[in-house]
């Protein structure tokens, strides 16, 4: 057998098992009566997306606080003293070989205390960062749609789609051009609404990831060939910020797009009638399509916006707690020498 037939027979195994299984679990599940409800797996997922937003909001609420961990604070702060102290010994040794300026080691020990000053209130400046950003958009959000749900705009876009309904046939009896409407509906439905939960969760996810992940990043502002560590995680913590807020503002826009072309109530329940999608409603078809291709549109360049602001050009913590570091150092020496 070559290797591309043992491919394709690996492939064909795969795909049955799962199609097996997936079977199975429909079965056991959805009735032919659901299958044919209009809207029953939106319904689905909104049960999905109303319970996700339930464990986030329970899971990685603003009074977690990741330094209440001991053994885990413990671990991180004694990397960042071994780091500080290796910093220390390396100028001191430079001063008493090499004659190197004692500022250095000021600046060393002044660059410790500020990092022991951030890690001490770890729990409360880090969260701020990451909440400033949700908080503004979902200020944004609760003004424009009456509600501050975390999930809010996925669910309103997911209400919405429910109400644009394919031709009531079966499939074999479409033409080549119905077809391919409501193959491309499906499409917009699909990747709208998954770039919409992405754009709910993914802030989230990203700033509580960075705030684990903190305590162990200060060890490496001490040394200026790791400090790219350093930087990145202060990069990661402001562009869940950024990204969190521009990316709210732009559901938001997509929600009040949506309402107002097809005369739907901005807010938990957006009512209206259904839209039929058919050959006698081109031109519901054609805006519908129009709005979803802008709507990704905004969505990507919202993550371009975000990283243009939070690149690393734009942001280089390690260098501006050194440099504050170094000059207080140099004003110390002056003062006392």
């Amino acid at each position: 057998m070559t290797m591309k037939a043992q491919r394709f027979a690996w492939v064909f195994v795969a795909v049955s098992v799962a199609s097996i299984g997936l079977a199975g679990h429909a079965h056991a599940s959805v009735t032919a009566d659901q299958l044919s409800t209009p809207g029953f797996f939106s319904t689905a997922m909104l049960t999905a997306i109303n319970g996700i937003e339930a464990r986030v909001n329970s899971i990685l609420g603003s009074s977690y606080n990741i330094t209440s961990s001991s053994t885990y604070t413990a671990w991180a702060y004694s990397l960042l003293l071994g780091a500080w102290l290796m910093k220390l010994i390396e100028n001191v040794s430079k001063t008493a070989v090499f004659n190197a300026p004692y500022a250095e080691i000021i600046s060393t020990l002044i660059l410790g205390i500020i990092a022991q000053a951030l890690f001490a209130t770890y729990g409360g400046w880090t969260w701020t960062i990451v909440d400033a950003g949700q908080y503004l958009g979902l200020l944004v959000q609760k003004q424009a749609m009456g509600g501050d749900g975390l999930m809010e705009p996925a669910s309103y876009i997911m209400k919405v789609w429910a109400n644009f309904q394919f031709q009531d046939q079966s499939i074999w009896n479409l033409g080549v051009t119905d077809m391919v409407c409501n193959l491309m509906l499906l499409f917009f439905q699909v990747i709208l609404s998954g770039a919409a939960l992405f754009c709910c969760m993914w802030p989230t996810l990203v700033g509580a990831v960075a705030i684990l992940t903190g305590p162990v990043c200060f060890m490496f502002v001490f040394h200026e060939s790791l400090s790219f560590i350093f930087n990145g995680w202060i990069r990661m913590l402001f562009w869940a910020a950024f990204f969190g807020f521009i990316s709210r503002i732009c559901l938001v826009v997509i929600c009040i797009v949506l309402a107002s072309a097809f005369g739907y109530n901005l807010g938990a329940a957006p009512g209206g009638s259904i839209v039929a999608l058919d050959s006698d409603n081109t031109l519901a078809f054609i805006m519908l399509g129009a709005m979803s291709i802008v709507s990704l549109a905004l969505l990507f360049f919202s993550g371009v916006l975000t990283s243009m602001l939070t690149g690393s050009a734009n942001l280089d913590a390690t260098k501006m707690i050194a440099n504050g570091a170094k000059a207080a150092g140099t004003a110390a020496l002056s003062v006392f020498l």
